[in-house]
């Protein structure tokens, strides 16, 4: 290709500038000598135009002869993938299609393609923001159709439930999945919600106090792109245990990819390998990652901010040496002054675009075009693949100018017939020559009606049989217990009538109070209305925001789990971070989950027992060949491995007398409380209720109007017998996927579904 000289100039039509662009023409194929070149061709490019301005140059080849007298044109002009000289200098970056443009000195080339070349070749964002271009104070995500999952930036996430693991001193394996949480959309409840969910917008789900939870980043559809991704508990980073917004020098991020990314994420990371388990706690308890180590418990929840990685369809090139593009000029070792030739790889770019009297004008944006003439072309033609002696098959011709493109094409003509085809299409050729991957088409000469030939080998046989997607049921969801008592919903599940505001407004009279300890119902309308002094409706707005407060929770850690952090192989710079999009996730106490939504109360939590009594597999990742992340190593100043777990701050509390400590059972002296009785307000253990009257305390023999199931089962700290497996250990019911050693995969069991600081790695 030849390079145009740094100074361009416009050609004016009238007062309208008509930027203009070199055509260097060859006749018939790119093997063929004596090329032409036109020079100030107008761009768009325009094929009459063209035509008339190579009748001109008088080629010595025969075009055809039109009915019309001293007219010629070809069937078709081929123009060839675009290249652009840029030029190193210590200016800002800049690109004008046409023209051309220059690198500053200390600008990442993949920075230069993605801000600076796409935004000047490509049309505005249409997604830019909203109608009121609000695109910095509203981030959209999407609760997919199943209820379960949200689609944040292009990632689709769920969050799962699971046993809580052991709370002691062991490290242990990853426990199986039980189903997905639901996930609602605060905006259809903002009336009812507590004021700090309804100021961050975003989604809630609802968990009981002292469960576990994970979450997925992995699903059936393949990821478009890759994606850095930041979780925070509260307002601390899950990877550090820094504040969400201060800067790190270690990887503080997931990297969330098709293949050898991070799947899913079960805790906090505590120490290389090792997550302590995201559990569920109220706040205002002090038992949260968030308020340990800020001694305030102001945000809970989570928070999940994704940025994803700059488009990489490009290649740069200095001389005959292909450039890192995470890299600047400078540090390339590149001098001011110096060329630098860039590849658009985009397929808009790699495409088979033609010229002719059919598709008379095309787009460019580079200041030299390279071309190819062809006399005779066939429109709509296909292309054919004769397999060994006898077997032809034809397909459509691909629409990009790549060898790679017409594999893809010629594999799934093969794959749709009764022929079964060895994997060695490498020895793909055409007219003697084989095809390399990297080529264009036209490098040789393959036109529609091209016959080519692939030198193998073929066994007939019948077509496998094909398996539905529909005919595979999912993973079942696993519900064990119940919750009894008044909720304001019909024996149905739905409600039966609007749910009452609960946070703006007094509860209904039949709906009792279902915080731990509570003895009393919420405020309550009298059967007569009375006028109220303003200093009552005061008074019952503070009541109903301390009824708020118990009803948000936060993550506090659990046991300990064998998890690696995969380190990004990318680095952080080739992650664009003006197009992060951040999704706010609350949870809500499930005891106060009807009162605000008029559903039914979430399926209690299981123990682990009841997974072991199910024959229920715990896992155990083959991951020795996935690289760790540096976010927890030793000097790394991660905060996180001093976090306390809630079995060793119950101990603590328990010990020095402390009265926020969790109740334990009324009963026996190894289980904590996880249903409190009303209107008496007493605390059992599932265990010790079971089999006795529903309709009597056991502790004061007082009339039972319901049970409110109110937390996760837990042994009384320092009681926790062994239920779990062990990381490392040989128990059976470890699943090693070894079928992954060595494959670059990360073992995967669990896909049921198959304002941050900078990112630091």
């Amino acid at each position: 290709m030849q390079l145009r000289p740094d100074s361009w100039s416009i050609t004016t039509a009238g007062n309208t500038p008509v930027r203009c662009v070199d055509v260097n023409v060859g006749i018939g194929g790119p093997s063929r000598e004596g090329k032409i070149v036109l020079k100030s061709v107008p761009a768009p490019l325009e094929y009459h135009d063209v035509c008339e301005r190579l009748r001109a140059a008088g080629p010595t080849i025969l075009l055809k002869e039109l009915a019309v007298p001293d007219t010629q044109r070809p069937d078709a002009l081929l123009i060839l993938p675009e290249e652009y000289q840029l030029t190193v200098r210590e200016s800002p970056s800049k690109f004008i299609p046409c023209i051309g443009g220059s690198i500053n000195l200390d600008e990442p080339l993949i920075h230069f393609y993605n801000t600076v070349f796409l935004a000047a070749v490509q049309p505005p964002d249409s997604d830019a923001g909203d109608a009121s271009g609000h695109r910095e104070e509203i981030s959209e995500t999407t609760i997919e159709p199943d209820g379960c999952s949200v689609n944040v930036g292009g990632v689709e996430i769920n969050f799962r439930r699971t046993v809580r693991v052991p709370d002691n001193a062991k490290t242990h394996a990853l426990p199986p999945d039980m189903g997905a949480f639901t996930v609602y959309n605060s905006a259809d409840y903002l009336s009812r919600l507590p004021l700090q969910i309804v100021e961050k917008g975003g989604a809630f789900i609802a968990m009981y106090q002292r469960e576990a939870m994970w979450i997925n980043f992995t699903n059936s559809r393949s990821l478009a792109n890759d994606y850095a991704v930041k979780v925070s508990v509260g307002s601390i980073n899950a990877l550090t245990g820094r504040p969400q917004d201060e800067p790190t020098q270690k990887q503080d991020y997931l990297a969330v990819k098709n293949a050898g990314g991070q799947q899913w994420l079960d805790g906090i990371s505590m120490a290389p390998g090792l997550v302590k388990q995201f559990v569920a706690m109220p706040l205002g308890q002090g038992y949260t990652v968030e308020g340990q180590i800020t001694g305030k418990e102001a945000v809970g929840g989570l928070q999940i901010d994704i940025f994803p990685a700059f488009l990489r369809t490009v290649e740069f090139h200095n001389g005959t040496v292909n450039l890192n593009l995470y890299k600047t000029p400078r540090e390339l070792g590149i001098a001011l002054g110096a060329k630098l030739r860039m590849s658009d790889k985009r397929d808009k770019n790699l495409k088979w675009r033609i010229l002719g009297i059919n598709q008379p004008i095309e787009h460019v944006s580079a200041p030299v075009i390279d071309m190819i003439v062809y006399p005779n072309y066939q429109f709509g033609g296909m292309v054919k693949v004769r397999i060994g002696a006898r077997q032809l098959r034809t397909a459509p011709f691909p629409e990009q100018n790549d060898v790679g493109a017409l594999r893809a094409q010629l594999r799934d003509a093969v794959s749709g017939s009764r022929i079964s085809v060895a994997q060695r299409w490498n020895m793909l050729k055409f007219n003697g020559k084989r095809l390399e991957d990297g080529k264009r088409l036209s490098d040789y000469n393959i036109l529609p009606g091209s016959i080519l030939t692939l030198p193998l080998q073929v066994a007939m046989r019948p077509r496998p049989l094909q398996f539905s997607a529909a005919t595979t049921s999912a993973s079942p969801q696993l519900f064990v217990g119940s919750v009894s008592g008044n909720f304001g919903v019909t024996p149905g599940g739905l409600p039966d009538q609007p749910a009452t505001t609960m946070f703006s407004a007094p509860a209904p009279q039949s709906i009792a109070a279902t915080t731990l300890g509570a003895s009393k119902s919420l405020s309550t309308e009298p059967s007569g209305w009375t006028p109220r002094s303003r200093a009552q409706v005061q008074q019952q707005a503070a009541q109903l925001q301390m009824h708020a407060a118990q009803a948000v929770s936060g993550l506090a850690a659990g046991g300990t789990i064998a998890q690696k952090i995969v380190r990004d192989t990318l680095p952080p710079i080739a992650y664009d971070l003006s197009r992060g999009v951040r999704l706010h996730v609350a949870i809500l106490n499930a005891p106060q989950f009807p009162l605000i939504t008029g559903l039914l109360v979430p399926a209690s939590p299981v123990s682990s027992q009841t997974y072991l009594a199910m024959n229920l597999p715990w896992f155990e990742l083959w991951e020795e060949h996935v690289p760790v992340a540096g976010n927890a190593l030793p000097g790394s100043g991660n905060l996180l491995g001093d976090v306390e777990s809630v079995a060793e701050m119950d101990r603590e509390r328990k010990t020095s007398g402390d009265g926020r400590a969790q109740r334990e059972c009324g009963y026996c002296a190894y289980e904590m409380a996880t249903v409190v009785l009303t209107p008496c307000g007493h605390a059992f253990c599932d265990g010790c209720l079971a089999g006795v009257s529903a309709h009597v305390c056991p502790a004061c023999r007082g009339a039972v109007v319901g049970r409110v199931q109110v937390a996760a089962a837990m042994p009384v700290a320092g009681n926790e017998e062994w239920t779990g497996v062990q990381a490392g250990s040989n128990d059976p019911r470890i699943m090693h996927l070894k079928q992954y050693a060595g494959t670059g995969r990360v073992g995967s069991f669990r896909c049921v579904g198959d304002g941050v600081s900078a990112l630091y790695a």
